[in-house]
Protein backbone atom coordinates (compact mmCIF):
# COMPACT_ATOMS: atom_id res chain seq x y z
CA UNK A 1 0.00 0.00 0.00
CA UNK A 2 0.53 3.90 -0.66
CA UNK A 3 1.97 5.78 2.13
CA UNK A 4 2.76 9.40 2.75
CA UNK A 5 6.72 8.67 2.71
CA UNK A 6 5.93 6.67 -0.89
CA UNK A 7 4.91 9.38 -2.70
CA UNK A 8 6.75 12.83 -3.38
CA UNK A 9 5.09 15.71 -5.49
CA UNK A 10 7.37 18.49 -6.36
CA UNK A 11 7.23 21.35 -7.06
CA UNK A 12 4.39 22.20 -5.03
CA UNK A 13 2.96 24.60 -5.43
CA UNK A 14 3.39 24.53 -9.05
CA UNK A 15 2.76 26.82 -12.46
CA UNK A 16 3.07 24.18 -15.12
CA UNK A 17 4.25 20.40 -14.27
CA UNK A 18 4.42 18.51 -10.93
CA UNK A 19 6.72 15.87 -11.16
CA UNK A 20 5.52 12.27 -8.76
CA UNK A 21 8.41 10.45 -7.37
CA UNK A 22 7.58 6.97 -6.37
CA UNK A 23 9.15 3.97 -5.95
CA UNK A 24 5.26 1.85 -6.89
CA UNK A 25 4.72 1.98 -10.64
CA UNK A 26 2.04 4.26 -11.00
CA UNK A 27 -1.20 2.97 -13.54
CA UNK A 28 -2.77 6.09 -13.61
CA UNK A 29 -3.23 9.90 -12.03
CA UNK A 30 -6.45 11.13 -11.92
CA UNK A 31 -7.03 15.32 -11.13
CA UNK A 32 -10.18 16.63 -9.18
CA UNK A 33 -11.03 20.22 -8.38
CA UNK A 34 -11.87 21.48 -4.78
CA UNK A 35 -15.33 20.17 -5.12
CA UNK A 36 -14.60 16.42 -5.91
CA UNK A 37 -14.86 16.82 -10.08
CA UNK A 38 -12.82 14.88 -11.77
CA UNK A 39 -11.24 17.20 -14.16
CA UNK A 40 -8.68 14.50 -16.09
CA UNK A 41 -7.01 11.43 -15.71
CA UNK A 42 -3.81 10.26 -17.24
CA UNK A 43 -1.84 7.03 -17.72
CA UNK A 44 1.69 8.21 -16.05
CA UNK A 45 4.99 7.52 -14.30
CA UNK A 46 6.08 10.33 -13.59
CA UNK A 47 4.72 13.60 -14.67
CA UNK A 48 1.34 15.94 -15.02
CA UNK A 49 0.81 18.67 -17.14
CA UNK A 50 -1.25 21.49 -15.05
CA UNK A 51 -0.67 24.26 -16.88
CA UNK A 52 -4.27 24.35 -18.65
CA UNK A 53 -5.79 24.72 -14.69
CA UNK A 54 -6.92 27.46 -12.68
CA UNK A 55 -5.23 28.89 -10.23
CA UNK A 56 -6.09 26.57 -6.84
CA UNK A 57 -6.00 23.76 -5.21
CA UNK A 58 -6.52 20.00 -6.90
CA UNK A 59 -6.03 16.49 -5.50
CA UNK A 60 -3.92 14.55 -7.68
CA UNK A 61 -5.27 10.63 -6.90
CA UNK A 62 -2.21 8.57 -7.62
CA UNK A 63 -3.15 4.66 -8.80
CA UNK A 64 -0.26 2.15 -9.07
CA UNK A 65 -0.19 -1.38 -10.47
CA UNK A 66 -2.11 -3.08 -8.16
CA UNK A 67 -5.16 -0.87 -7.50
CA UNK A 68 -3.63 0.76 -4.50
CA UNK A 69 -4.09 4.62 -4.38
CA UNK A 70 -3.02 7.96 -2.18
CA UNK A 71 -4.27 11.38 -2.80
CA UNK A 72 -2.24 14.39 -2.68
CA UNK A 73 -2.55 17.54 -2.86
CA UNK A 74 -1.61 20.35 -5.22
CA UNK A 75 -1.32 24.06 -5.57
CA UNK A 76 -1.59 25.73 -9.25
CA UNK A 77 -0.38 29.67 -8.83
Amino acid sequence: EFSDIDVALYPNPSNDFIDIQTIAIIDRVEVYNSNGQLLFNKSTNSEIDISNLSEGIYMLKIIDEKGNSITKKVIKN
